[in-house]
């Protein structure tokens, strides 16, 4: 998909398009790679708004099977033709053939052409300004449904050159399509709000493009003149050097050293490997691994730092230039996300740290050690002996039970999607792309690609790439193009909703002590990840920013001395904070992307509270639907508030404590 990335502008790019690698795999949140997201991210930055303009799409990168739905455990990888054909994903629902595809790919570059006409004209009258949106909505559904063709055919055998050409040709359109709607929105924006109110009340049709005129007006104090915007994509190029650096010596130019096994064999340790020696039963694997990779990122703090240090400084110069009075602010604010949402977060959170000294002391006593680590707390606290493993079929079944509370439509709807309906690629082949997500576009099915290999991870991913798909569904069978997207606040809540009801029926059904402790212990990892882990990082942003704010200084001996105080108001005195700890904040690479990370905390406690609701109370499956079809009409917190979720006070992230705290409770019963 990054492909995909660089026809976006570097802070589009950076905030909602990046594959985030290993660090999400430790908590448990999922990569935001999106393919229906190109024509969010380039509506957004053609409008020269936010992202909430458009209405960013979520969709989710995720990790197989045979094709008789018996879980593969194997030694080579199936060639593509030997997947069974109803495993495969409905290519032939996009276009029957390339044939189609290109016949669509010319009247696109027919009609690109003939786009400039309204070039001059948009406040000449209504009816001209729906017409001229009108034709770039049409532009951008069709260059989706192109763009997904080409996605899909690549994905699922990227050797293949034939898929990697339309790839190519699709990218190169989507380039000149933003180029050519580049226009709209300086020429609006030059308009008096007067002279586009009174177009708006000329021309009835223009109410689908309501949301779009709001949000254009709502940030016009903060869209400068066209000498200052190219001031600002300039100097946004030149950040993105910061960026850029840190990217490539983390990916490129960095090696750890091996660590050994118990018997002396060499382990390759890398960032991809890292996560798998953390659940080593050995713990010497653990310490030595652990060591040796935050040493490295200790070597080249300075460089690293000094990168970070860069990005900083230039959030806030960008937040000044917008006239925003606060780095947070100018990242929260475009979607309408007050700052009292991420202080509200921040300080729920820290008043639960006590909570989380229970569970690490847990995690200790059950381990049987005599103090815990850093690298103690990715090894499984109940270790399974012999784990269960579910065929495709079986995993859809278990998917379909927990999803009854959504309702029956919800549950039909589902169950074509992913068996006669063919949204989901299923099993893994040879060159077909590794991970997992939801996709497709607002013409399109919500496709899923997946790896399914039968593990109990798998049946989880399912559910929340599912869930995904089914919040793409709703929202464009009911919304119009213009808002037929949802945002990234909102995104992982109807996946992580999902994940929440299955736990719930896994939980339900067993009643072997041990499973249940494995299940247990799996939910409050994710809490501990998702909403602790990426809190106390939010912290770090917000700490960084104002210290840039300030005019105090950002080296990496700074950011490691306030990265060691986060972490020991975190996590001392259960866990021992080691010093190589001091230098992880090398490792992230949120930290680039400007108060991101809080919405992977704020998604979670929403999903938890809406799943709590689903199981308790009957008119909740309705106000949850009409959430999963209220795309970007309107602001994220206002959706979430209909729903029954309000993240402006305390009481969801408090809820989802409970919901640990239950937890954890019960795992100590089981334990001790």
């Amino acid at each position: 998909m990054k492909w995909l990335l660089r026809l976006y502008p570097s802070e589009w790019r950076r905030r909602y398009g990046e594959e985030f690698g290993a660090l999400l795999e430790e908590t448990g949140a999922s990569p935001g790679v999106f393919a229906d997201i190109l024509l969010g991210a380039l509506d957004a930055h053609r409008h020269g708004a936010s992202p909430a303009v458009a209405g960013l799409a979520s969709v989710e990168l995720v990790a197989g099977s045979s094709s008789k739905g018996v879980p593969i455990v194997a030694t080579r990888l199936p060639e593509r033709s030997e997947i069974e054909h109803a495993s495969t994903w409905d290519v032939a629902a996009v276009y029957p053939a390339d044939a189609q595809w290109e016949e669509d790919f010319r009247t696109v570059e027919s009609k690109l052409a003939a786009f400039s006409q309204y070039a001059g004209t948009l406040g000449a009258s209504g009816a001209r300004l729906f017409e001229a949106l009108e034709s770039e909505s049409e532009l951008s559904a069709s260059l989706g449904q192109l763009s997904t063709y080409a996605q899909m055919r690549h994905d699922v055998d990227q050797a293949n050159p034939e898929g990697q050409a339309l790839v190519d040709r699709v990218m190169a359109l989507a380039a000149r399509v933003h180029a050519a709607q580049a226009f709209v929105a300086p020429e609006l924006l030059a308009l008096p709000v007067d002279r586009l109110q009174a177009l708006r009340a000329e021309e009835p049709r223009l109410a689908v493009y309501n949301r779009f005129f709001d949000e254009l007006i709502r940030q016009r104090d903060h869209i400068r003149s066209n000498e200052v915007e190219t001031v600002l994509a300039e100097l946004g190029q030149i950040l993105d050097t910061a960026e850029n650096v840190a990217e490539l010596l983390r990916n490129a130019d960095m090696r750890f050293p091996d660590v050994t096994d118990s018997d002396g064999t060499p382990l390759q340790l890398s960032e991809p490997a890292y996560r798998r020696l953390l659940e080593h039963s050995d713990r010497r694997v653990r310490h030595d691994a652990h060591e040796s990779l935050m040493s490295t990122y200790g070597s080249f703090r300075n460089t690293i730092g000094g990168a970070l240090a860069q990005s900083v400084r230039g959030n806030v110069v960008k937040a000044g230039i917008r006239r925003y009075g606060s780095a947070i602010e100018a990242a929260l604010e475009p979607n309408e996300i007050p700052l009292a949402v991420y202080d509200n977060l921040v300080k729920s959170v820290r008043a639960q740290v006590p909570l989380l000294q229970r569970y690490l002391d847990l995690r200790r006593r059950a381990l049987k050690l005599p103090d815990l680590h850093p690298y103690d707390l990715f090894v499984p606290i109940v270790a399974e002996e012999s784990p269960r493993r579910y065929s495709f079929d079986e995993a859809v079944d278990l998917v379909l039970e927990s999803l009854t509370p959504l309702g029956a439509d919800y549950v039909a709807t589902a169950r074509t999607g992913m068996t006669t309906g063919r949204w989901v690629d299923v099993y893994p082949n040879r060159g077909k792309r590794s991970g997992a997500y939801s996709g497709g576009s607002y013409r399109t099915p919500p496709f899923m690609l997946l790896n399914f290999n039968g593990t109990l991870n798998d049946v989880f991913t399912l559910t929340h790439e599912l869930g995904h798909s089914m919040h793409s569904f709703f929202t464009r069978q009911t919304q119009p193009y213009p808002t037929g997207r949802y945002t990234i606040f909102v995104a992982e809540v109807a996946s992580t909703c999902n994940e929440q009801l299955l736990h719930h029926v896994l939980q339900e059904r067993e009643t072997d002590p041990k499973q249940r402790a494995v299940l247990l212990g799996r939910l409050l990892e994710n809490f501990r990840g998702t909403i602790f882990r990426q809190t106390l990082f939010a912290e770090f942003e917000q700490r960084i920013h104002a210290r840039a704010e300030s005019g105090a200084a950002l080296t990496a001996e700074v950011f490691s001395e306030l990265y060691h105080e986060l972490n020991h108001a975190y996590y001392e005195p259960a866990v021992t904070v080691d010093p190589v700890v001091d230098y992880e904040w090398a490792r992230i690479p949120h930290f680039f992307f400007s108060f991101y990370v809080y919405q992977y905390a704020t998604g979670l406690a929403a999903a938890t509270a809406l799943s709590q609701d689903l199981l308790t109370d009957s008119s909740a499956a309705t106000r949850y639907r009409e959430f999963l079809s209220s795309g970007n009409s309107a602001d994220s917190l206002t959706l979430l508030k209909r729903a029954g979720v309000d993240l402006t006070t305390p009481e969801p992230i408090e809820r989802a404590f409970k919901v640990f705290e239950s937890a954890l409770t019960e795992l100590e019963k089981l334990l001790l």
